[in-house]
């Protein structure tokens, strides 16, 4: 009897609520109707005018399933301002709630992006995981383009990034990576490009190097590619390795990776620091071709492939590569694979170290055909 009792009483105190709550959740705009939802937005700077242009979410679904995008731009002598009039021209507030990429433009080279980013953080809904690209080419013909290129689920830039934080030889590029690095003894963050080639976008696999915020210089793709190696994770993909000396002739040969790993070891030596890159790499060689007759067949399962050529001349292409790489470092003054850092943590030495490094490179290769 008590419990019956009980039951009754839950049951009337659900219906009283349902009864107070339905009317207002039935009248109460969704928030797609009060606020404009951003998911890409671009920042550049033209003089000293700020431009934000945005990817809106349209409230309205295309015959495939897919929600409309709009491009809006916006512009102010600050971020705020330059939201504020997408507002306007929306007749709503902007939501940076769902945005999961920032790109920085022209007219940003020369300025700290640190304080355009610790502005989105602090004042807007953004995540601190939202990824970062950077681009030289024009912001609303890039987002536009991306819009013209975009599937059910993302769209051309976003896959871009995706990539990037996958494949670059860092941390990927998002706003907290980007104040990790920014905050270290380094003072060094990398940023992916994008740019536009043929009226196509383009990932020409360059990132962007930034000092205390400001834009330093770029690696180029033959960089990034040698950075890879001291990559903590394998990443297989193919190398084709020019002008192989076997036998009195020049071979050119497509390699895998299979397998690698690479150690950074600091020291000093006579008061001068010193870091010494230990890597070990397993290859598969995938194809011969002679550069003097390039038709004519090897058989990579003989005995007569020079598997030892092959790997000396893959040896001297990590070291080539990352002596390149790394004397940018010295170069521009930017410390982007945090050795500053590293001579704290092991050897408490305060002092700038990127002017008198010295970079020791032992590499061996061993192929697995």
């Amino acid at each position: 009897m008590f419990r019956l009792i009980w039951q009754k009483k839950i049951a009337l105190v659900f219906v009283v609520l349902l009864v107070l709550t339905l009317p207002v959740a039935i009248t109460r705009p969704a928030e797609m109707l009060s606020k404009s939802i951003i998911t890409t937005v671009g920042i550049e700077k033209q003089g000293d005018t700020y431009v934000v242009t945005g990817e809106v979410v349209v409230n309205q679904f295309n015959e495939f399933g897919g929600k409309f995008i709009e491009i809006i731009s916006g512009e102010g002598e600050n971020l705020n301002q330059a939201f504020n009039a997408i507002s306007r021209t929306r007749g709503r507030t902007v939501s940076l709630a769902h945005c999961s990429l920032i790109i920085l433009g022209s007219g940003l080279e020369e300025e700290n992006i640190a304080h355009l980013l610790t502005f989105l953080l602090h004042r807007t809904e953004i995540n601190n995981s939202c990824s970062l690209l950077w681009t030289d080419t024009d912001m609303e013909t890039l987002l536009t383009l991306s819009k013209e290129s975009a599937d059910n689920r993302t769209n051309h830039l976003q896959q871009i990034a995706e990539f990037n934080r996958r494949n670059q030889f860092g941390a990927p590029a998002t706003l907290q990576n980007f104040y990790k690095d920014y905050l270290r003894l380094s003072k060094t963050s990398l940023i992916p490009t994008v740019t536009i080639e043929d009226e196509l976008i383009h990932n020409p696999n360059e990132v962007a190097v930034f000092t205390e915020g400001i834009l330093k210089f770029k690696l180029l793709d033959e960089q990034t590619q040698a950075l890879k190696f001291l990559q903590r994770h394998t990443i297989r993909h193919q190398i084709t390795i020019p002008d192989i000396d076997a036998d009195g002739k020049t071979l050119q040969a497509t390699v895998e990776i299979q397998k690698k790993r690479a150690r950074i070891r600091t020291r000093f030596e006579s008061g001068i620091p010193n870091a010494k890159i230990r890597c070990r790499v397993r290859l598969k060689i995938v194809d011969i071709a002679d550069k003097e007759n390039p038709h004519a067949f090897l058989d990579l399962k003989s005995t007569d492939v020079p598997a030892e050529q092959i790997a000396k001349a893959f040896d001297r292409y990590v070291i080539g590569g990352l002596t390149d790489a790394l004397s940018t470092i010295v170069a521009h003054n930017a410390d982007f694979m945090q050795f500053s850092d590293r001579f704290w943590q092991m050897h408490r030495h305060y002092e700038p170290i990127t002017e008198h490094l010295i970079v020791d490179f032992d590499v061996k290769t061993r192929i697995v055909n």
